[in-house]
């Protein structure tokens, strides 16, 4: 995190194997400054927008 910016990455697979994260994860560093305003953000998210998503229902995709 020498650059200061937010870094995503799907992992090596010996770092896969020897932390048990699955296939279908990512990993994702965050620079200690920037921490405060993703929590606000995610706040601000956790307010509306993810509660609407979550009572949303889900319907699967209609094979022909």
């Amino acid at each position: 995190m020498r650059d200061k910016k937010i870094n995503i990455s799907f992992g090596c697979y010996g770092g896969r194997a020897s932390s048990d994260v699955g296939d279908d994860m990512m990993m994702m560093g965050v620079p200690v400054e920037l921490m405060p305003d993703i929590v606000k953000g995610v706040r601000e998210l956790s307010k509306r927008v993810i509660p609407q998503e979550r009572d949303k229902i889900y319907l699967p995709p209609m094979r022909g």
